[in-house]
């Protein structure tokens, strides 16, 4: 497969795009990271984000990932409808004529994100944990007709065509053939046989996270969420990298959220006012069904561990604590 690309604005393009977007003079521009491509834009009117489209699957089609910044721009206007706060200023370069490639532009949010806020502020992490929860099931409580990405305010219009690529959020066929593909692994044969008596019952267990098709962020990091203090405490001041954002299986958002605090706030019960502020627990046997169906590169995304010793410990669970465990292998 042909590589997209990394995408390096030149200092005219920056120029055209502060007078595009009316940000007043560029002060300074600094790459934050690669695949995706995010730059950081410094103006006269405040703080910016510059991102572009560069991860392998996206081959070297610059202009398809034109795609990839409507279907941002909808999901973050989708949340503004519904009363969710957004960054103020998105503007997408559709088709590059300002920066040379498409490309997606936000004003950055007040506030940390959840994961230096709870290092900063241990004494509020029930608070910035509830205010999340909060946040997260008023994302979820948006309904759809249909499964698929979020390409206009309506959501997607169709059922997803049979023959066609499927994330495994919009339907439970797609996500039974991911949970499987974990027993491909090297496995010891119990374990092997342990899993397959799981995914055996995922599609009957799961059915109910999709239907109806919910708001579901998709790669819901607890580092995306943002927050402020003020007046009023905490609050949640959005979420960012929705380019996964579907209407979809909305439970599923849980499992990288999980896997990121566990090590992010390690010696915290976080799950306890999370879910205080989501107004329910997920089903306990679902969630573990989701995380033992989460590959193995989520699982090791946010530090090491000793595959396949998670799967065995999630299997062994029977509480929250234990599910959640920081000391896992």
């Amino acid at each position: 497969m042909n590589m997209m690309p990394p995408f390096d604005p030149e200092a005219q393009q920056l120029e055209a795009l502060a007078v595009k977007a009316e940000l007043g003079a560029i002060q300074s521009a600094e790459l934050v990271k690669r695949r995706n491509d995010v730059w950081r834009i410094q103006a006269d009117s405040g703080t910016f984000f510059l991102k572009a489209y560069t991860k392998d699957w996206y081959g070297d089609d610059l202009i398809a990932t034109s795609g990839c910044v409507v279907h941002e721009l909808a999901a973050y206007q989708i949340l503004e409808t519904y009363g969710l706060p957004v960054p103020v200023l998105r503007w997408g370069d559709l088709n590059g004529d300002v920066v040379n490639r498409p490309a997606l532009l936000l004003s950055a949010l007040p506030g940390l994100p959840l994961t230096e806020a709870l290092a900063k502020f241990p004494e509020d992490a029930a608070e910035l944990l509830w205010q999340v929860g909060t946040f997260l099931r008023q994302m979820h409580t948006v309904t759809f007709l249909y499964p698929g990405y979020l390409m206009t305010l309506a959501g997607p219009v169709n059922a997803p065509e049979l023959e066609t690529w499927h994330h495994p959020l919009w339907t439970l066929e797609r996500m039974e053939q991911v949970a499987l593909e974990t027993l491909k692994e090297a496995l010891p044969e119990a374990l092997r046989q342990q899993l397959t008596r799981q995914f055996a019952g995922l599609a009957l267990a799961l059915a109910p996270a999709y239907n109806p098709p919910r708001f579901t962020h998709g790669d819901c990091h607890a580092s995306q969420f943002f927050l402020s203090h003020g007046l009023q405490g905490w609050q949640v001041t959005g979420v960012l990298d929705l380019e996964v954002a579907s209407a979809g299986a909305a439970e599923a958002d849980f499992v990288q959220l999980a896997l990121e605090l566990r090590h992010g706030a390690a010696d915290l019960a976080w799950w306890t006012p999370l879910f205080e502020g989501y107004g329910q627990p997920p089903d306990f046997e679902r969630l573990r069904l989701w995380l033992l169906a989460a590959s193995r590169a989520s699982w090791e995304a946010h530090g090491p561990v000793a595959w396949p010793a998670p799967l065995i410990h999630t299997l062994a669970a029977r509480t929250w604590a234990d599910l959640f465990a920081p000391a896992l292998p």
